[in-house]
């Protein structure tokens, strides 16, 4: 079925399936529905179909069971994907709710008549407007269906008695012309039926509860603006885009399945199928024949009630799924009528609902504690009611002023720019905010001094009130008042030998250099400030802070007055730290 989305062969909206198609018989409706497979007369389980098979429990029937099935193949609604119940729910089997109307989907098939003209000589259907009568002829197919199939009834021969001046002793022509009634298939290398799917038949709910059909009051059929009669396929089939003729030559194929209950049989009120109408109509239950109104004949009413005796007859057991199968003809051109009434064919299904108080939370639930589930004068904070609803809670926007400090209902605001902020953290607590004294580097803080915080210019190593530093070494610029010689930003050269405005000390201060007059060990070997020279001099220091000429340099100075140099400052060795020799040292 494909009516939501054209046939695109993808599941939208509320279907149940679609294949891409509109046939019926195929699993997935025209209307997008599972279908019940039922070919072999009781009906085995399609989950997801909404009508529940076997629900009476396990058996020894080899048939699949259903411990649900709620229309639908989606799990967590109760009834799983495969129609198992799903734990915290219950499922129990309960009739369908009565629609406004059923629509059934129909196969109709459209032939050509035998006398039609040409280009249609070759498909001519040696059944179709060419016999004559005007009452039941019975038992022409046999009482039981074969692959879902009706099937001829070669002992009757597709003919009646005798001849009569009324009817035609051949009612049909032989088992080959029957073959393609309801299958579509050629017949001696011809296609002579032309199958037209996506239609259904619509029955409206009437007053009893019964289900109604009538080609003779219903739109399109009949009413204003009628078609005259039942004419389901004008300007389709054989006849596309010609509205002219009323295409009289059809067959019908709809299919119902219901849940046959036993007790419904037996009561005053039983299952009743009537149908009224023109030419053959064949109704089976179970793959049995339940009503033969077969052969040609004008508008005839008759039907069956599907109590105890019936189903019996046509071997159907309680609890158990089974299929309305209707064949129709439509042969003659003089007239058509199609009539249907149904009642009390009612499918099961499965109501799934919550259990509350079994522990276990399902979606509709907003807690389930089990026994511990309280009524709704004693729920403790965070606690379940008797309901599976939440007693007071985090999250219900009420503050609860012994255990919360906030609460909007949302509560997943960590962190706001500001204390007015109505906004509500995690756990019912107030949000961090730039001002609480707590750095949240996480949310862009780069400091927090709490009340302190300030937007004053001249603040030194303040914090803003949007959490981000003040006037402070490190911020490129250099303040002056607050004692800063500089600022490039990083303040980490804490020695340069010549320093330029770049250059900047931790704590911004100017960094230590050759030439301040201060011995920087390890980089320094001397430092005389302004006194720094490249003459030479003895004694002297370089403007690199190395030292010049100089005793103690193994380099005997005559000309500053040295009279040895062992290389080294010490006295008692011969050469004193002064350079002069010593009278008691060696030469």
């Amino acid at each position: 079925g494909a009516p939501a989305n054209g046939g695109k062969d993808s599941i939208e909206g509320n279907e149940q399936c679609d294949d891409g198609n509109l046939r019926a018989g195929d699993g997935c409706s025209p209307s997008c529905e599972i279908e019940p497979s039922c070919r072999s007369g009781e009906c085995i389980a399609q989950c997801g179909d909404g009508i529940l098979y076997d629900f009476d429990g396990p058996d020894a029937d080899a048939l699949p069971d259903e411990q649900c099935d709620d229309g639908n193949a989606q799990s967590g609604d109760g009834c799983s994907a495969t129609c198992t119940i799903e734990v915290g729910y219950q499922c129990p089997a309960s009739v369908a709710a009565a629609p406004e109307f059923l629509d059934l989907p129909v196969i109709y098939r459209d032939m050509e008549f035998y006398n039609a003209p040409a280009p249609a000589v070759a498909r001519r259907h040696p059944d179709f407007e060419i016999f004559r009568c005007n009452e039941v002829t019975a038992d022409l197919l046999l009482p039981n269906l074969v692959n879902g199939l009706p099937v001829y009834n070669p002992t009757k021969n597709g003919r009646r008695a005798a001849e009569t001046s009324a009817c035609s002793q051949v009612q049909i022509t032989s088992a080959s012309s029957f073959s393609d009634w309801y299958q579509d298939i050629a017949v001696g290398g011809v296609q002579r039926n032309n199958r037209v799917d996506g239609l259904s038949l619509r029955l409206l709910r009437q007053g009893d509860g019964s289900y109604f059909f009538s080609s003779s009051a219903h739109a399109p059929f009949g009413g204003p603006n009628s078609l005259g009669g039942f004419y389901p396929i004008r300007g389709k089939g054989w006849n596309v885009g010609n509205d002219a003729p009323k295409n009289g030559g059809f067959t019908t194929e709809l299919r119902y399945a219901f849940t046959y209950d036993a007790a419904v049989a037996a009561s005053n009120t039983p299952p009743r199928l009537d149908f009224s109408g023109d030419d053959d109509v064949w109704v089976f239950i179970n793959g049995k024949l339940a009503l033969d109104i077969g052969g040609l004949h004008s508008e005839i009413p008759l039907g069956f009630a599907l109590d105890t005796a019936k189903a019996a007859q046509l071997g159907l057991v309680d609890k158990r799924v089974y299929e309305i199968a209707l064949f129709h003809a439509e042969r003659m051109s003089s007239g058509s009528n199609f009539k249907l009434t149904l009642r009390g064919f009612e499918k099961k299904s499965s109501v799934c609902s919550h259990v509350c108080g079994d522990g276990v939370k399902t979606r509709e639930e907003q807690c389930d504690l089990g026994a511990d589930n309280a009524s709704a004068g004693t729920v403790a904070y965070g606690g379940c009611t008797t309901s599976c609803t939440l007693g007071a809670y985090c999250g219900d926007r009420t503050t609860q002023p012994a255990r919360e400090a906030c609460d909007d209902g949302i509560n997943r605001t960590a962190w706001t720019e500001s204390s007015a902020s109505t906004s509500c953290g995690p756990g019912c607590k107030k949000p961090a905010f730039c001002g609480d004294g707590e750095i949240q580097g996480a949310f862009g803080e780069r400091c927090d001094n709490g009340a302190a915080n300030t937007d004053a210019a001249d603040a030194y190593n303040s914090c803003k009130t949007n959490c981000k530093p003040g006037p402070r070494c490190g911020d490129k610029t250099v303040q002056a008042a607050a004692g800063e010689q500089c600022d490039n930003g990083f303040n980490v050269s804490t020695y340069v030998a010549h320093p330029t405005a770049l250059d900047c000390a931790p704590q911004c201060k100017t960094p230590r250099s050759c030439g301040d007059g201060t011995v920087d060990y390890p980089f320094e070997q001397c430092d005389r400030g302004a006194a720094n020279d490249n003459a030479g001099g003895y004694g002297s220091c370089t403007t690199e802070c190395t030292l010049g000429p100089r005793c103690g340099d193994g380099t005997i100075q005559t000309a500053g007055g040295e009279t040895c140099d062992d290389g080294n400052r010490v006295n008692g060795d011969g050469c004193s730290a002064a350079c002069l020799r010593e009278s008691n040292g060696p030469n």
